[in-house]
């Protein structure tokens, strides 16, 4: 079973000029921090997740805003932050800090053919290839996780949810995350999505 948290905002993330970037820019491996709201979010989901007890493991992505985001988890919890490159975002090499409505249909193609490389990134199956099987595991576990990550896997978890954790959905794949920053999904080992807090 896993508790998946998306990490809170960024500079880049369209947050309406609050502390955020007033057009939505694609993040990608780049190492920008959070925002100090994307820090306060993070301290009030970790306050949403102060009853959970009996967590296997606290996973983050290895990238900085997820980690900063992993770590107020990690101090309500007192556990210690596990960091993987499983929960890394797609590596969109050239389109990083670009607006995403200036580029996104390029970007879907890529999903569309996804052993299409994206310039000075990777491609799509790359990252399919690096999350899909570590995700199964800690969803389809008897234990209980919790994985903070990015907007793309939450895309990622929601077409596999829709699938019972066979090939991905195709169309959810092209769509937004279904939670905003600092968001919760929780899905059972069967792949059923028992609930999300911060829908987008």
């Amino acid at each position: 079973m896993l508790i998946a948290v998306r990490h809170g905002i960024t500079v880049f993330n369209d947050n309406g000029g609050k502390g955020g970037a007033p057009a939505e820019k694609f993040r990608g491996w780049l190492p920008i921090p959070l925002t100090l709201e994307g820090m306060a979010t993070s301290r009030t989901t970790a306050e949403t997740l102060s009853d959970m007890d009996k967590v296997a493991t606290l996973y983050s992505s290895d990238v900085v805003r997820a980690i900063q985001s992993a770590h107020e988890i990690a101090r309500t919890l007192s556990m210690e932050i596990e960091p993987v490159m499983e929960l890394r975002d797609w590596n969109l090499g050239d389109y990083v800090g670009q607006e995403v409505e200036l580029v996104l249909e390029e970007v879907l193609e890529h999903i569309d053919t996804p052993n299409k490389v994206v310039k000075g990134g990777e491609s799509y199956q790359t990252f399919l290839d690096r999350a899909v099987p570590f995700l199964k595991e800690l969803v389809e576990s008897n234990s209980l996780y919790i994985a903070v990550t990015h907007a793309r896997v939450f895309g990622l978890l929601k077409a596999l949810s829709i699938t019972g954790g066979e090939e991905p959905d195709p169309e959810t794949l092209r769509k937004k995350a279904p939670v905003k920053p600092s968001g919760i999904m929780i899905i059972s080992k069967k792949w059923k999505i028992l609930g999300m807090i911060g829908k987008e």
